[in-house]
């Protein structure tokens, strides 16, 4: 099964940063996560959430900022800003990179720099017609779906996607192996989440437990925060 760090190795260096996918690429994981999304200015940063509350304490949108007020409020906190160039020049890990797109991706040019990006990059799209768009430049094993719920498995499908994503507490509900028979053979991924754990990030820690039920369903791959735990397991 395959290991995909989300956010990186996330709970040992500071999400968003070069040094978070650059150490979870050391534990040896099939992939790594990140989240590029756009400042006022239009300029593409890593950056999980749509405002800085939670890890600056200032509730402003981060495209309602421009790059540089944005990199000096969050200075302001001692914390690091990364733009998407920098991941294309920098990233030198010899994992994936999986890029969580937090906009509406369906500009070419885009595309154009994941195909030809110095590492294997995987879209995750959110809508069938950002699966298309990703699909005119990337294989259809570099293209995720980030599926909103899972009834929509035959539409990103169609799209062109070549892995779909589940939420794990939707496994009560749907397995892989019901993906596979409305679409075929098909990747499966599952992100790790665990609904009693009220943190937003750590309840996607995942664990051993989680783990061993996602590869007993047949499951492809699993994203998860804890990348050590789960190599090590």
């Amino acid at each position: 099964m395959k290991f995909i760090a989300h956010r990186g190795a996330c709970l040992e260096e500071t999400e968003d940063t070069l040094a978070s996918p650059l150490r979870a690429a050391s534990y040896g994981a099939y992939a790594v996560e990140c989240d590029p999304r756009f400042t006022k200015d239009g300029k593409l940063v890593i950056f999980h959430d749509d405002t800085l509350k939670r890890l600056a304490g200032d509730p402003a949108r981060v495209i309602d900022l421009d790059y540089a007020d944005m990199k000096a409020r969050l200075a302001s906190k001692n914390l690091a800003l990364t733009t998407f160039d920098e991941v294309l020049r920098d990233y030198t890990g010899a994992s994936a990179v999986l890029f969580d797109l937090s906009f509406d991706a369906t500009d070419p040019e885009f595309f154009k720099l994941l195909r030809d990006a110095p590492f294997r990059a995987i879209a995750g799209v959110h809508d069938p017609k950002e699966a298309e768009a990703a699909r005119k430049y990337l294989p259809a094993e570099d293209v995720l779906a980030f599926m909103p719920k899972p009834s929509m498995a035959e539409d990103f499908h169609e799209a062109g996607c070549g892995i779909l994503r589940l939420w794990e507490h939707w496994l009560t509900d749907v397995s892989p192996a019901d993906v596979r028979r409305l679409v075929g053979e098909t990747e499966v991924w599952i992100m790790a989440h665990d609904p009693t754990v009220l943190h937003p990030l750590f309840s996607m820690n995942g664990s051993p437990a989680s783990i061993e039920k996602v590869k007993a369903l047949g499951a492809d791959g699993i994203l998860l925060n804890d990348i050590r735990m789960a190599m090590a397991h």
